[in-house]
């Protein structure tokens, strides 16, 4: 008795029955529904490409080391007021 056979034969037989049930669609469609449904499917296909690119391009990076790169230190300068603007008041 080989449970496991058993188990995948069934649920083998449930997607063909599946699959043929559905091989054609009962649904109209309009020649526009059928382009934007196929954009549609090309822009999730895109950005699951570009978001496994980005995972692979940050796992490969290398991490950076103290002190490399490292950007000056912000200078801070009051803020410019513009012309007409009232003068800013300070509490006491």
């Amino acid at each position: 008795m080989n449970v496991f056979g058993r188990i995948a034969a069934s649920a083998r037989d449930s997607v063909r029955y599946v699959n043929q049930r559905y091989a054609k669609p009962e649904i109209q469609t309009t020649l526009f529904v059928k382009i934007c449904l196929m954009t549609l499917r090309v822009y999730l296909l895109l950005m699951i490409a570009l978001m496994g690119y980005a995972l692979v391009r940050q796992a490969t990076s290398s991490p950076k080391k103290e002190g490399e790169n490292a950007a000056p230190p912000a200078q801070t300068q009051p803020a410019a007021t513009q012309p007409g603007a009232p003068a800013a008041t300070h509490a006491q």
